[in-house]
């Protein structure tokens, strides 16, 4: 018996040992990794892989090496339109030789991030231009600004107190000391190197050490924050004992802590901040990432995170002829970052290279139009004109992605109490003829006290722009108290896109409660038409006052008996009609709180009035509007009041 459990115990563990065996097989073949080190962000290891790639202090290696400047350098040569960006962008050097040097100063008395970007174009412009043309009196300049941002009487600090400014101010450095190291004299590269080092990464390593550190957290000032110190340490991280300590601990935890943010990508590429902060922050990871591309080989799998091959997706439907759906703190303005021609490259994407230069011209060159617009892919148009963009539930409808007389909806469901959010949840944008007839107000002033306390009861949601009466959504049972539920989160539960009719319906309860039982509103985009058809679908938990708003700088005329109005701007006209309550009508008011609403003072002063629908004493209603463009006086289209659960089967 004994000799049979023995038996059984040797085949037993003889299997184990196989299937051990082949599951580390399968375990590291799944990698397809040839040194698996090389994805792990050790600090001494990064720093024997900047010594390795770049040996006896070889520059430049940040974003470009010498072989890439001598690529720039004939693509200008032989191209013609490269050619004119380039002579543009010499002007642009010649225009900063003749100006003084920046001075510590702050230009809203709180922080000086104007100056660190004044400093990052000048480098950047003048750096490059030397680097292209060779002329000393380019190198000459930089050097001036390098040496005034270094100097410790000048400048006893970069404001670690707003860490934003010190790591763009580290990202400037940074360049100029990469690209120029070849022109400066080895006292010059001692200056900079010490400045980029006391100034940029010794603060930062006391930032790593809190542990509720927001470059740490989940929003834009990871990837600044990190991307730019970053740049600064590999920059001066094989230049030996401190240099080199320091500079490993930084590439270690910016390695580390901008997957928190990078994750927030997934699964569409879009960004939750809204599409300024997408720029703002993409931009530094494209800085830092290609950075580690040139001066190390790898990423570290950084830009393998989920949902970023996709993100330049995110600018490129966020814009309709009127600007961008800029809903949080976001301006309107388009955006023609070349971090567009960078995610090109380095995905392998050929409709963002051709959209950037669809949308932009001369003057939107810069010194990375030319370094990440370098490797060439084959554009290629964009074909898809509607997306949703999951997690962060946001919806754009084109019925033309690239004309001027697109008709655009951009809209909004998603979650309130995140960074920079406002209590946006419901709103919409909405461009035709070219014009943008109904806006998002954007941002107010950052600087007004208790902005960015957004807290269930926090002082932000005392501004009229944050409030959800400040939006383009409903409000119900309005009071002093936030007018939607602070951290609601909703979500888009039905998208269809077809060349005929696009819609979406969003299911935003939540943002309700405990006013509503059940909420709804849908959008729907006729395409041949450009009409916009928005329609709610309201259950309140008991007799309720109900506001629709809508916010525009056109001029509104209200038809004699309140269910149409004409709106009017540059000369272009549409109809907004009301299909449902039948006890609807509109009417127009200036765009301010209403009187049981909280007034700060010093807040913006709105130049534009909204469209209103207000309907009290009601338990459950569906508010269904129509917008449609006028051509030539003629409504093209008048949808039919179909309930929002037969929107998928109504033609």
């Amino acid at each position: 018996m004994k000799s049979i459990y023995k038996k059984f115990f040797l085949i037993t563990m003889v299997v184990i040992i196989i299937l051990y065996s082949i599951s580390n097989l399968i375990l590291y073949s799944s990698k397809k990794v040839s040194n698996p080190e090389i994805y792990k962000a050790d600090s001494q290891h990064i720093i024997k892989l900047l010594k390795q790639n770049n040996k006896n202090n070889q520059h430049p290696r940040l974003m470009a090496t010498s072989k890439d400047f001598q690529n720039i350098k004939l693509e200008i040569i032989i191209d013609k339109a490269m050619k004119e960006r380039f002579n543009y962008l010499e002007k642009q050097a010649d225009a900063i030789l003749k100006q003084e040097p920046v001075k510590y100063e702050f230009s809203d008395g709180l922080s000086f991030l104007s100056t660190s970007r004044k400093v990052l174009n000048r480098i950047q412009t003048l750096a490059f231009v030397y680097q292209v043309s060779g002329q000393k009196k380019y190198a000459d300049r930089a050097w001036l600004e390098l040496e005034t941002i270094s100097n410790d009487k000048k400048f006893p600090d970069w404001h670690p107190g707003q860490f934003l400014d010190t790591a763009e101010m580290t990202n400037a450095a940074a360049i100029g000391y990469d690209w120029l190291y070849n022109y400066l004299s080895a006292n010059q590269r001692a200056v900079i190197r010490n400045a980029i080092l006391n100034k940029g990464l010794k603060p930062a390593i006391e930032f790593y050490s809190k542990e509720n550190s927001i470059i740490k957290g989940d929003n834009n000032w990871n990837s600044v924050c990190n991307g730019g110190i970053g740049m600064g340490a590999l920059a001066i991280g094989d230049e030996g004992g401190e240099f080199e300590s320091t500079s490993g601990q930084i590439l270690q935890n910016a390695v580390k802590y901008l997957p928190i943010m990078l994750n927030k990508y997934a699964p569409d590429g879009a960004w939750y901040e809204g599409p300024t902060y997408w720029d703002y922050g993409t931009t530094y990871l494209a800085y830092f990432i290609s950075a580690l591309d040139s001066s190390l080989g790898t990423d570290y799998n950084l830009s393998k995170a989920p949902g970023f091959s996709s993100t330049g997706d995110f600018p490129i439907y966020m814009a309709g002829p009127g600007g961008m759906f800029n809903f949080s703190d976001s301006s309107s303005n388009k955006i023609k970052s070349p971090v567009l021609l960078w995610l090109s490259n380095k995905f392998k994407n050929g409709e963002y290279a051709w959209y950037y230069n669809k949308i932009t011209n001369i003057k939107n060159t810069t010194a990375m139009t030319f370094i990440w617009g370098n490797k060439k892919v084959n554009e290629k148009s964009i074909k898809i004109q509607d997306k949703y963009f999951r997690q962060s539930e946001v919806v754009t409808l084109h019925s033309s992605i690239t004309k001027s007389t697109d008709s655009f909806i951009g809209f909004k469901a998603g979650t309130n109490g995140l960074s920079h959010s406002n209590l946006d949840i419901g709103t919409f944008v909405y461009d035709a003829l070219g014009v943008r007839w109904f806006c998002d107000l954007g941002a107010d002033n950052y600087n007004l006290q208790g902005y960015f306390n957004g807290a269930l009861n926090g002082q932000r949601w005392q501004y009229y722009r944050e409030r959800a009466e400040g939006q383009n959504t409903l409000v119900i049972n309005p009071s002093s108290k936030p007018d939607q539920n602070v951290y609601a989160k909703t979500k888009i539960e039905t998208f269809k896109s077809d060349s005929r009719k696009s819609f979406a319906i969003a299911d935003i309860t939540d943002a309700y409660k405990p006013n509503a039982i059940s909420v709804k509103r849908g959008v729907a985009l006729y395409k041949n038409t450009g009409t916009m058809l928005i329609q709610d679908e309201i259950i309140a938990n008991k007799s309720s006052d109900i506001w629709w708003f809508a916010h525009t700088q056109a001029k509104i005329e209200i038809s004699e008996d309140k269910k149409s109005a004409i709106l009017s701007k540059n000369g272009k006209r549409i109809l907004v009609s009301i299909l449902s309550p039948s006890d609807g009508y509109f009417s127009k008011m200036k765009a301010e709180p209403l009187p049981s609403s909280p007034n700060p003072i010093n807040q913006a002063h709105n130049n534009m009035e909204k469209l209103t629908i207000h309907l009290t004493d009601v338990d459950d209603t569906t508010i269904s509007v129509v917008i449609s463009p006028l051509v030539n006086d003629k409504n093209l289209h008048s949808p039919n009041l179909v309930r929002l659960q037969d929107w998928n089967t109504d033609n």
